[in-house]
Parts: C-alpha cells; sequence; structure tokens
C-alpha cells in the first residue's frame, strides 16, 4: 500500500504536466460580418495550428482549416458562414496546445437594434480587466462587437505584457467577442510616416485590420465607425486628416462614431494646461484644434476616446464626447482641469454599453461590480 501511495502523485504529475497549454495570444476575433469572422492565434514560439468550426448545437459535419506549417502568427479567415448564427470552433496543435470549444455569433445582415461594446485602458493591472472582461463576458451576450480606445499593454513592445495584461486577463471574452482596436500611447507605435524608427511594437504583428491598420473605416447597421491614430499628426493637409474629412464628406450610416486615443474634451489630469492656455500634450492640443471642428461641421454623433482613467461624459456644439479609460489601468482623479463641457463624471473602471435602433443610440456606462453610472439617449434630430 506504502508503494502505491508512493507511486499515485507521480502519476498524477506527469498526466498534468502533458495536458494541453493555451496559446500565448488569443484565439481572438476580428473582423466580424455577416458571413465572415477572423480568427487569430499568437504564440511565443512556432507551432503548427488546425481550426475546426461549424454551426453550435448542429450535427453539420465541422469544417477543418489547417495550417502545417509552424509559425508563431496563424490568421483563420471565415467565410461562407450563415448570417446571426452562433457558432463553435477550435484550435489545436497537436496534444500541445489546445484552446478548447468556445463560440462566436456571426452578425445579423439587417438588425434593427443591437448593441455593441467600448472601453479602453485596461493596461497594467490585470486582476482587474479581468473582472471587468469577465463581466462583460458573463452578462452582454448579445452584444456584436467591441470597440478599443487603446493601452492594452503598458508597453506594446514587450510582447509578454501582450500576453499577461491584456489577452491573459481577457482570454474568454477575446475568444467570444470581436474588436476593433484603436492604437493607444501605450502601444507605443511609432508615429506614421516616421521613417528613421524601426517599428517596435506588437500592435500591427497581433492585429489584422483593414487599410493601413492605424485607421480605417466599419458599416454595420446604422453606424458608421471611424477608427484613427491619435499618436499621428493629425493636421489639415497630412494623410489621416484628408482621410478622415473624406470619410466624413462621403455617404454615412445613420449614426457616426470616431473613436481613438486621446481625449480632446477631459476634466482628467491629460487635459492639464500650458500657461498659455493650450494643452500641454500635443494629440490633445491638435484634437482640439483640427479634429473637434471637423466633427461639428460634418454632424459626428458621439466620439469615443481614453487616456484619461476615468469616466466622463461632454458635450460641445452637438456632438458628445465620452471618454472610456478605465478598463483596468489605475484610475485618475476627475476635475484636475476645467472642462466646460462635462456633464458627468466618476473614477471607477468600467465598460461602456452602445444601443443603436433606427431613432436613437442608448450609451449605458456601467462599472465593474454592474452598477449603472451614467445613461442617456442620443436621439435622431436633436441638434
Amino acid at each position: 500500500m506504502s508503494a502505491n501511495l508512493l507511486i499515485l502523485p507521480v502519476i498524477l504529475l506527469t498526466s498534468s504536466f502533458l495536458a494541453a497549454q493555451p496559446y500565448s495570444c488569443g484565439p481572438f476575433l476580428l473582423q466580424p460580418g455577416s458571413t465572415q469572422m477572423t480568427v487569430v492565434i499568437d504564440h511565443e514560439h512556432p507551432v503548427a495550428a488546425t481550426l475546426t468550426y461549424r454551426p453550435g448545437g448542429s450535427r453539420e459535419r465541422e469544417q477543418k482549416l489547417r495550417h502545417a506549417e509552424p509559425q508563431r502568427h496563424h490568421i483563420f479567415n471565415l467565410e461562407g458562414l450563415k448570417p446571426d448564427t452562433e457558432y463553435s470552433y477550435r484550435v489545436k496543435s497537436g496534444r500541445d496546445f489546445d484552446s478548447g470549444k468556445l463560440l462566436f455569433h456571426t452578425l445579423p445582415e439587417a438588425p434593427t437594434q443591437y448593441r455593441l461594446i467600448a472601453l479602453g485602458d485596461v493596461r497594467s493591472r490585470p486582476h482587474i480587466w479581468k473582472r471587468v472582461s469577465e463581466r462583460i463576458f458573463s452578462m452582454e451576450k448579445d452584444a456584436l462587437f467591441i470597440i478599443g480606445t487603446g493601452d492594452y499593454p503598458a508597453d506594446g513592445r514587450k510582447y509578454h505584457q501582450w500576453i499577461e495584461q491584456f489577452f491573459n486577463p481577457g482570454r474568454n471574452l477575446l475568444g467570444r467577442l470581436p474588436i476593433w482596436p484603436a492604437i493607444g500611447n501605450h502601444e507605443r507605435t511609432r508615429r506614421n510616416g516616421d521613417q528613421q524608427k524601426e517599428e517596435e511594437s506588437h500592435f500591427f504583428s497581433l492585429f489584422e485590420l483593414p487599410g493601413n491598420e492605424r485607421w480605417y473605416r466599419v458599416d454595420y447597421g446604422f453606424t458608421t465607425l471611424l477608427i484613427i491614430d491619435s499618436n499621428s499628426s493629425m493636421e489639415p493637409g497630412l494623410e489621416q486628416y484628408e482621410w478622415l474629412r473624406a470619410q466624413l464628406r462621403s455617404e454615412r450610416k445613420r449614426f457616426t462614431l470616431v473613436a481613438f486615443h486621446h481625449a480632446p474634451l477631459t476634466s482628467g489630469p491629460h487635459g492639464r494646461l500650458n500657461p498659455d492656455g493650450t494643452p500641454r500634450e500635443w494629440p490633445i492640443d491638435q484634437g482640439q484644434r483640427f479634429l473637434v471642428p471637423l466633427f461639428e461641421m460634418y454632424g459626428v454623433d458621439l466620439v469615443l476616446t481614453g487616456h484619461d482613467h476615468i469616466y466622463e461624459r461632454s458635450k460641445k456644439n452637438g456632438v458628445y464626447y465620452v471618454v472610456t479609460g478605465g478598463g483596468g489601468a489605475p484610475l485618475y482623479k476627475l476635475n484636475s482641469v476645467e472642462n466646460p463641457y462635462q456633464q458627468v463624471a466618476v473614477s471607477v473602471n468600467h465598460y461602456v454599453a452602445l444601443d443603436f435602433d433606427n431613432t436613437a443610440i442608448t450609451l449605458t456606462a456601467i462599472d465593474v461590480d454592474g452598477n449603472i453610472i451614467d445613461w442617456f439617449k442620443m436621439p435622431m434630430g436633436r441638434k
């Protein structure tokens, strides 16, 4: 009997050691559509990978995509899917790595109403980001995708921080809900057009996004979403500004949202001013001088930003501005600088839910404990 007792722990240890491990980053979801979804894994060393998928709960034969060549980054572009349908999927690399069974939902083709999630600044405190992400995972099962306002790790040049601060704590959520991310300053990307530096950030090697991946457009349902890069110059005449103006002058959906990182209207510490009254931080200065007039001229409905680790709602000349920087990063004090356009401000970890129908956008800001910290409705014709 004593011999058996000695052997048992060794067997259990060996069994545990041989169990399949999760991937470093992912699976996570990008570029959702009614008939498409992109599944990505990124691993610290090259692996082969196979993805299997089929409609959830069906007896249809599993579809399989196999990447036999070991590589660090795997992109699985799933096409020809059924609209508004839940799919089960799984990514495996032999016996070594296994995502387990996961689910995603394709977008409805012509929804009459739908919900999106917005959040930012999840960096530095993974235990808080995990709480926020798990609340969204548990309570927002009908949401279609996430709009990210930047700052996912503390230093985007360090791969292990992407794992520890973003992908691991958000593993369940990011494996079910696709994200359209904007770039924050902590991603440490080089500015657009800067050819003097090498790109050290992992942002572009991790995410597969439209256009030049810095700024891009997403049209869905009643929504035109414009993602821009406030870490790059935003002056008139430059590439990004002219792209944004062209989008705003083009035909758009019923509601226009613009998402980026540096909040042009904020009472947080990043909004502090120089003695001459101009913002200390050049992206905020550019936002106030160049972007705010553009948003007002072309009737943008809602601007989503982060950078200051607070929740704040402002309204200026008919345009709403929401700072959603409470995804996990250390919280900031309110009213470090006067914001004459402020309507609501709370320093708390949170996320934002956006409900759309053909008459209005309804915004609900929800803290990490599930309390509603703000609720308001933006109807058509409010201006």
